[in-house]
């Protein structure tokens, strides 16, 4: 059997060359230039579209106005930037912001929707500026058209440095040194220890945390438009409390010590004192002179009090204790005490006194209860000084005997001591004198500059 044998052959391609004529060859180049071109147009005015788009919205976008400039765009729709002060929601359903910076404080009303904010954040708002009675406000349609942009929380600004940041909402931290409560706000003063700088802080909402010497971190509007710089806290949520500066142990003396050393330790801190009252305290005049003696002759310290009701039923040479703040009288250079507090440590024995002492210092005890010896005379026969105190008694204190006549004396039917003219004035001697024992307090009559001792008890 004859095999067969197959063999492969190779598969030839043949091409031919197709020969383009010159004329064709120019119209398809020609025909892919004006594609290119016309593409090249497109993308142009695909790009000249977009920048007028974006022109026009920017044009449409409202402006960017400072807060100190609003009253020269009323009527516009504006964007501003300010950091809340206050806010508060109206029976209509409107939120009122208070937005600060550039110096200035305006108000935002937010006709619709609630917004999710506290005081320190900085807000930008789209609205229309309105004129009010009292100057300008920014009317805003909806909520969606107010943005956060940060906060000033946590950027705490030392209390030193507040001159160079007038006109801003700021963070910064103290210690309470004075307080005033008014109507409808209060006025404080608070201080940094370290720097030892103090400046008026107003509070617009009361608020019964606070007092002296409370360590206190807040936001607050630095105002600058007055002479001197002062700072504005809207709402008690912008205050939190971070201690409280316990009041120092302090005599008299060594406050003075430490003001002539030039130390001023004290100055800023609420200290307590102790001492003795040296004139009869007087409501009408919210003050008492505190001594570190009972008598005469020691340091004296003038303490003004808040309230005239502090020192009510306190006497001459009461011992007492009073918390404050010590300051410098920038006049006498002397040292005086703002007080906020008085408590009575030992109430005082009725003081014995005699002509002598008021001949030397009649002011030392004006108003103030005591007991005094001495000799009266002159009296008219008429009247009977022998029986009870149902008696009418008109004439002088003398220093002894000889009729020297020293201290005007009066006393009506009922026992009690008047002022004013006496019936008649007479002249003494020994045999006409009756030594007496009275209570009662010496007041001064400013019509007649004369003292009369107004009587209370009288022994004969």
């Amino acid at each position: 059997m004859n095999a067969i044998r197959l063999t492969r052959k190779p598969v030839v391609l043949v091409t031919s060359r197709v020969r383009i004529p010159p004329s064709a060859l120019r119209f398809w180049v020609i025909g892919l230039r004006l594609k290119f071109s016309f593409t090249a147009l497109a993308v142009l005015f695909s790009i000249i579209g977009i920048a007028l788009l974006q022109i026009l919205a920017m044009m449409a976008k409202p402006g960017a106005v400072s807060l100190n400039h609003i009253e020269d765009h009323e009527g516009e729709t504006v964007v501003v930037d300010g950091v809340v002060c206050e806010y508060y929601f109206t029976e209509r359903g409107e939120t009122v912001i208070k937005l600060a910076g550039s110096g200035v404080i305006v108000p935002v009303v937010v006709e619709t929707g609630r917004l999710d904010m506290s005081t320190g954040d900085r807000l930008e708002a789209t609205g229309k500026i309105v004129k009010i009675n009292n100057g300008f406000e920014l009317q805003v349609a909806r909520a969606s058209l107010i943005k956060k942009t940060g906060t000033v929380v946590g950027k705490t600004i030392a209390l030193e440095t507040i001159n160079a940041w007038k006109g801003e909402y700021i963070q910064t931290r103290g210690v309470v040194s004075d307080l005033e409560e008014k109507d409808f706000f209060v006025k404080a003063r608070v201080f940094d220890p370290l720097s030892r700088y103090e400046v008026d802080w107003y509070i617009y909402e009361i608020d019964q945390r606070i007092s002296i010497g409370s360590e206190v971190n807040f936001t607050t509007f630095i105002d600058g438009s007055r002479d001197e710089v002062s700072l504005q806290t809207y709402m008690i949520e912008s205050i939190s409390l971070e201690g409280f500066w316990e009041s120092k142990e302090l005599g008299i003396r060594r406050a003075f010590e430490s003001l002539s050393s030039n130390r001023r330790e004290f100055m800023f801190f609420p200290v307590n004192i102790t001492g003795y009252v040296l004139y009869q305290p007087n409501p009408i005049f919210p003050s008492i002179t505190l001594s570190d003696r009972v008598e005469t002759g020691g340091r004296t310290l003038k303490v003004s009090v808040t309230d005239g009701s502090n020192i009510s039923g306190m006497d001459r040479r009461d011992l007492v204790k009073v918390r404050g703040r010590l300051t410098e009288n920038e006049k006498t250079f002397g040292l005086e005490m703002t007080s906020f507090f008085i408590e009575l440590i030992e109430k005082a024995p009725t003081e014995n006194i005699n002509i002598d002492q008021i001949q030397e210092s009649p002011y030392l005890y004006r108003d103030a209860k005591t007991g005094l010896k001495g000799f009266v005379g002159g009296m008219p026969d008429r009247k009977n000084i022998y029986g009870d105190l149902n008696i009418t008694l008109t004439g002088y204190f003398i220093l002894n005997e000889s009729g020297h006549q020293v201290l005007r004396l009066g006393v009506n039917e009922q026992g009690i001591g008047i002022m004013g003219e006496l019936e008649s004035i007479f002249n003494t001697s020994s045999e006409k004198s009756i030594q007496i024992e009275i209570g009662g307090k010496l007041r001064f009559i400013s019509e007649t500059l004369s003292y009369v001792y107004e009587v209370s008890e009288i022994s004969i």
